[in-house]
């Protein structure tokens, strides 16, 4: 390849984190939010190793690197709730509907989503069912999911505003599908959790040569159990 063997090395690191960089604004910016304004959670067991750069590109200021980062998929895979999806396509203008016309249509999707939850095991306290609506602009191509209550149309106009940058309250909009989601939560053991006393710096164990950004820097190697909470380098 003509490169030196660390050029080699965090050119695949680029590669690495331009993927995942590509995977977070999927679900941040073009659902209309700013990474800015949250913390970035670096889970699996090299997860660390690449928050950082990937927070400098989108210019968050806060990584979580949790302790046990290697098992939480392995955690939420036990934890997770059961969810179940079901829609049902109407495709009317809004304005034609009746005013329990549409809660009639959600009915036998709730009925039959309380049953199937309750086939896995899940009594009704710990059931829980979500309806929702799929609405759009008459003419539009694309619609949004928004929460069905009696105010759905300016709830669809807020989010409309947010992932497009302008909305048309008086425009005509249109229901495309009902959409119910069916949760059956399970139950979620209580997390230790550490009391952070006031900032303790910690020495390094060592100090070792490592590459950031092409840059060869001395940097300090730590014991993850030997750094308390509110520890500081």
């Amino acid at each position: 390849l003509g490169m030196t063997d660390i050029a080699l090395c965090e050119g695949i690191l680029r590669v690495a984190n331009a993927n995942m960089e590509r995977a977070i604004r999927v679900v941040s910016v073009q659902r209309g939010f700013d990474p800015r304004d949250f913390a970035l959670l670096a889970f699996g067991g090299a997860g660390g190793m690449h928050a950082c750069e990937i927070a400098d590109v989108l210019d968050i200021t806060t990584v979580i690197a949790p302790r046990h980062a290697g098992v939480l998929s392995a955690l939420g895979m036990l934890l997770a709730d059961v969810k179940k999806d079901y829609s049902q396509s109407v495709l009317r203008p809004a304005d034609e509907f009746k005013p329990d016309e549409l809660e009639r249509r959600f009915a036998p999707l709730v009925e039959r989503a309380f049953s199937d939850l309750r086939n896995e095991g899940f009594e009704r306290e710990r059931s829980v069912v979500e309806r929702a609506l799929d609405v759009r602009y008459v003419g539009q191509s694309h619609e949004i999911t928004v929460p069905f209550d009696a105010d759905y149309r300016a709830e669809f106009d807020r989010r409309h505003r947010r992932l497009y940058g302008y909305a048309s309250s008086g425009r005509p909009t249109e229901v495309v599908n009902v959409r119910v989601k069916a949760i059956g939560v399970t139950a979620k053991p209580e997390l230790p959790r550490a009391a952070v006393p006031e900032a303790v710096s910690i020495a390094p164990r060592a100090l070792r040569p490592a590459f950031f950004s092409g840059r060869r820097v001395e940097t300090g190697f730590y014991r993850r159990d030997e750094l308390p909470a509110g520890a500081t380098g």
